[in-house]
């Protein structure tokens, strides 16, 4: 594939374009008004709303702004019920509580600084009974009886969160799938800003030889209404697709949040071609946001587009239901007026208007499929095997039918212990995980524990784990790239950010870790216990600053002097000590 830039075509008027009918009414929520209260106790100022783009997922809940820009808001049950679990996470929800209720809904609060002081004590408790930090915890229905509007926890910053706030979420409880809390009521500011549009991208498709693609600044030109230059668009190709970058906003100086709904229409009666609603998904398929964006511009840092045409096997539920699916027909030497439709849960919309002309190709600058290339049908199983490698890719694993590309090359570069297997193109999103075996050379026995298969794509080595099976080594991964064996006897580092002999001032003990190599999420990270006096002590672990900490706890260790120690162990069994007394 090569990307060129569409012409725009300065001198085609606009033309007779009906405008769709477009009801701009808010969504009727799907419970009584008010069963479900803030979580803040007053109206909620958003930060993200649900369905927003992120990197491999898509934001299951509204994050819900701090009042004063830190830790410590008061957070409140949004209905009576029962605590059903409490999480504790390094990175994710940080610090959350889920609260099942009796209408079948679950509601989730997320990256709390604190816990009530019962719950606190009662977590607490079991991270000393498992000796562990991170915990999953499921009291039973009468552990915790909640009421409406009792104060659960305080708003805070743990886990994978830039800042203090909320993140909330309402889930059907019997299958956990996130729903759009504004479905329910929940309270929020006055939204009356409708969504912008920032940037068109257009695709022209030749069969599977190649895609163009030509990127857009639409401009705004009487309130609500968006066009491009020209208003129009010269394309190349009888069957086109669109993608999008679009935002909206609570207020004028509100951050850039998700679109709510987001809408195709095209041809003289505006048939409606594409849509989708954001109000609920499964867990399952929210990886399936590479295949709802442009995972190459993801992956280069140009933002999330939303993909304006659905990939055959795209499973994601909140698609409406359209005929071609988003694809658009230029016939040749004609024109078609499209309409988009950008729309906030409020009814607020925007509109984005343009024509999409044909002209011959005079460039014929499409690359064609490379000889070495085999199709591989998304619906089937597809395998790569020679004596060096194997891998198995199971049905429905890619999105739609690839060319697909496979070659190896040997390597005598320091730590590397095979070929490296380049596996067509890391751009390309998949909708599985694959499995993958690779054959080790100059494989040292007495260090077998040590190999591991490494992602070693875009200038950066993650370790997938692995198991030998003979003289392959066997794992499961995530995404296409470059694949080899290495291997890592390198111990995790400890450095001290407070710690010194004396600290009878302090009140916590803090020690940055780290590692070699950064590791796939299906490999166990980087682990530590802490002791004092040879007794296990919490440690709190934060990921984002990779600092563990000790909040010294008189009423358990005493005053006087004693002996710390930390012990830190990576993925593949290194492990660094750090002992030396202290006093407080």
């Amino acid at each position: 594939m090569i990307i060129a830039a569409i012409i725009l075509n300065f001198f085609f008027g606009w033309g007779s374009h009906k405008m769709p009918v477009h009801e701009n009414e808010p969504n009727k929520p799907l419970v009584a008004e008010g069963y479900f209260a803030s979580p803040i106790g007053q109206e909620a100022r958003l930060s993200a709303t649900f369905g927003e783009l992120r990197a491999n997922h898509f934001h299951a809940g509204l994050d819900i702004r701090s009042s004063n820009g830190r830790s410590g808001d008061p957070i409140y049950a949004a209905a009576e019920g029962y605590i059903s679990r409490i999480s504790i996470k390094s990175g994710g929800y940080g610090q959350a509580i889920f609260i099942a209720h009796p209408n079948g809904y679950t509601t989730v609060y997320a990256h709390l600084d604190e816990f009530a002081p019962t719950i606190a004590n009662f977590v607490e408790s079991n991270q000393y009974a498992q000796e562990a930090f991170e915990v999953e915890i499921y009291p039973s229905p009468t552990d915790f009886v909640v009421k409406k509007g009792e104060e659960i926890g305080k708003m805070g910053n743990t886990g994978h969160s830039f800042g203090a706030h909320l993140h909330f979420e309402i889930r059907e409880t019997k299958t956990d799938n996130p729903m759009n809390p504004m479905l329910f009521g929940i309270p929020i500011v006055k939204d009356d800003v409708a969504p912008f549009f920032s940037e068109l991208k257009v695709y022209q498709f030749r069969g599977m030889d190649a895609v163009k693609k030509g990127y857009l600044q639409p401009y705004k030109s009487f309130e609500t209404t968006y066009r491009i230059a020209g208003d129009t668009i010269l394309v190349n190709e009888e069957k086109i697709g669109l993608a999008v970058k679009a935002f909206d906003k609570t207020s004028p100086s509100a951050n850039k949040d998700g679109l709510y709904a987001l809408n195709v229409y095209a041809g003289p009666d505006s048939t409606h071609l594409f849509g989708f609603e954001m109000q609920q998904f499964s867990f399952n398929e929210t990886q399936c946001i590479n295949a709802h964006c442009d995972y190459e511009d993801i992956l280069n840092r140009d933002g999330f587009f939303n993909r304006c045409f659905r990939l055959p096997n795209n499973p994601l539920p909140f698609y409406s239901p359209c005929k071609t699916d988003g694809y658009i027909r230029v016939p040749k030497d004609s024109c078609v007026n499209i309409t988009l439709v950008a729309k906030d849960y409020s009814g607020n919309q925007s509109f984005l208007k343009f024509v999409a002309k044909y002209v011959p190709d005079t460039l014929s600058n499409y690359t064609k499929t490379t000889s070495n290339s085999k199709i591989f049908n998304s619906n089937k199983e597809n395998i790569i095997e020679n004596e060096d490698i194997k891998v198995k890719f199971k049905d429905c694993t890619f999105y739609e039918d690839i060319p697909f590309s496979y070659f190896q090359q040997k390597d005598s570069s320091y730590n590397v212990y095979s070929n490296v297997h380049h596996i067509h193109d890391s751009k390309i999103p998949l909708n599985k995980s694959f499995d993958i075996a690779i054959k080790g050379k100059n494989i040292k026995p007495e260090k077998k524990e040590k190999y591991f298969i490494a992602n070693c794509s875009r200038n950066r080595v993650v370790n997938c784990g692995g198991k030998w099976d003979g003289d392959f080594l066997k794992s499961e991964v995530k995404s296409l790239g470059d694949y080899c064996i290495m291997s890592d006897d390198v111990p995790p580092t400890i450095k001290s950010v407070n710690f010194k002999k004396n600290m009878r001032k302090a009140s916590t003990i803090k020690f940055r870790i780290g590692d070699n190599f950064a590791t796939d999420s299906n490999v166990k990270n980087i682990s530590y216990k802490g002791y004092v006096d040879n007794k296990w002590v919490l440690m709190k672990y934060d990921s984002k600053s990779a600092i563990v900490t000790y909040d010294i706890d008189e009423n358990k260790i005493g005053k006087g002097e004693h002996t710390f120690k930390l012990i830190v162990v990576d993925a593949m069994g290194n492990e660094s000590i750090f002992e030396n007394p202290f006093n407080n």
